[in-house]
């Protein structure tokens, strides 16, 4: 993505995005899987929803459903038993989402290239570990969280859907073993927002 950008003379930082009344509690252990953003094939949340079946586990899915077609594609595996759908959500009712969750997960396409991931600092800032799918290496899933915040499943973009859950479910196995006053320690320190607001203010 950076060269994509590279005559607007681009900086390397995490994003950070705080919205209104979306303070964070203190973390305490969730339930169930949770992810948020727009549904659409560029996000692919449908493989999340295949890891979340793989390992018997109940995903919320929250955000705006961008494209009906996709979604039709896609409709049995989001009328699942284990899956709410539970719309677009923001300020206190997102960052409960977040919190009550045992872990979020990340997904996008093969061909979709991040700028930004904001739903990692939200989650981390929260509590919630992360377990991202990811089709080559250096994404901003990678730059954002450690060892101790999460886990990133890279995955060969020419493998099938299913190969991709079953090694997203994998990386959401490996996140249950992670402790959510820890995750948020080490989330409200790298996603300060003081600190990349700073970042911004002082680019060349």
């Amino acid at each position: 993505m950076i060269e994509r950008y590279r005559a607007h003379a681009p900086i390397r930082t995490l994003s950070v995005q705080i919205g209104l009344n979306e303070t964070e509690p203190p973390a305490v252990p969730g339930a169930d899987l949770v992810w948020v953003g727009r549904v659409d094939s560029q996000k692919s949340p449908h493989i999340a929803v295949m890891a979340a079946g793989l390992l018997g586990r109940r995903i919320h899915i929250v955000g705006p459903i961008f494209d009906s077609g996709y979604y039709r594609r896609h409709a049995k595996l989001f009328a699942s038993d284990h899956v709410q759908i539970a719309g677009e959500l923001g300020g206190p009712a997102k960052t409960a989402a977040f919190a009550r969750a045992s872990t979020c997960v990340y997904t996008c396409g093969r061909s979709y290239v991040e700028a930004g991931v904001a739903t990692l600092g939200e989650s981390l800032r929260a509590g919630t570990p992360v377990a991202a799918l990811a089709w080559r290496s250096g994404t901003c899933a990678e730059v954002g969280l450690c060892d101790a915040t999460g886990a990133v499943a890279v995955v060969d973009p020419s493998s099938t859907d299913e190969h991709a859950a079953n090694a997203l479910a994998q990386a959401i196995a490996t996140t249950d073993l992670m402790d959510a006053s820890t995750v948020q320690a080490i989330g409200l320190e790298r996603f300060d927002p003081a600190t990349h607001f700073k970042a911004l203010a002082t680019r060349p």
